[in-house]
């Protein structure tokens, strides 16, 4: 038990380690939509939705990892495979719960 406790342990240091370019850019980018595209947004809700963003990421990464990923290459260059998923898929999903219109990013009228 103690072991197989330390193996996800390491496992999870590891992703965080490995994903943390895919985290910082998934960050960087809810941060700037919010600012061009929610400029009321309070800085407290910001900091709020990217927080919680990446603790979801996290998690998600660790458990695609650890269910798909484990036996597989999982680097693209210096980029986990399963972080940039769970940024692709988290980032978007949660703006889109706490109500922010993500379709702004495709469409030409900007405000």
């Amino acid at each position: 038990m103690e072991i197989e406790f330390t193996h996800h342990l390491g496992n999870f240091i590891m992703v965080l380690f490995l994903g943390l370019p895919a985290f910082a850019l998934g960050a960087l980018g809810q941060a700037l939509f919010l600012h061009h595209f929610a400029p009321g947004t309070r800085i407290l809700q910001i900091l709020s939705i990217i927080f919680s963003s990446r603790i979801i990421a996290l998690l998600f990464t660790f458990l695609l990892y650890s269910l798909l990923f484990s036996q597989l290459e999982m680097l693209i260059g210096k980029v986990l495979i399963p972080a940039l998923l769970a940024e692709i898929l988290v980032s978007p999903a949660l703006l889109l719960l706490k109500g922010y219109d993500i379709g702004k990013l495709f469409s030409n009228n900007h405000h």
